[in-house]
């Protein structure tokens, strides 16, 4: 549901700025792949931070976040996470963005009645969302 709803916010944030949704790691728009909720730090390492929304942003799902493994420094053929975040937000901003996730790094244990709250208040953000970019689309 976290995945999903800030897949949403990110296609919000592009609409209010009348820019076609593009990755954060290469830059380019969807082509033949779907769009995933990618993150600067792995949750496999940085559990922590798999439901921190500045952790988390507009990614292709294959190319990028699987088969580049988030692509966060970049490759001969894309620029990296680490470069979109400049190019998208400044670099003083992705700066602080980046050094959040550094320092944001103690164990964190959700019980499930945490998750149950998340889930329902994000769902219910989700069907606002989906409202919006619906009417917004017409």
């Amino acid at each position: 549901v976290f995945n999903k709803l800030r897949r949403l916010q990110e296609f919000k944030w592009f609409k209010d700025r009348g820019v076609e949704p593009y990755c954060i790691s290469c830059g380019n728009t969807l082509g033949g792949d779907e769009w995933a909720c990618g993150h600067l730090r792995s949750v496999g390492s940085n559990s922590q931070l798999r439901y921190d929304p500045i952790n988390t942003y507009l990614q292709h799902n294959v190319r990028c976040n699987k088969n580049l493994s988030g692509d966060i420094n970049g490759t001969a053929t894309t620029k990296g996470y680490k470069q979109g975040l400049i190019d998208r937000f400044g670099a003083d901003e992705a700066l602080w963005i980046t050094d959040y996730c550094e320092i944001h790094n103690d164990t964190v244990k959700w019980d499930w009645q945490l998750m149950e709250q998340w889930r329902k208040e994000w769902n219910k953000e989700i069907r606002e969302l989906e409202k919006y970019l619906n009417d917004q689309s017409m």
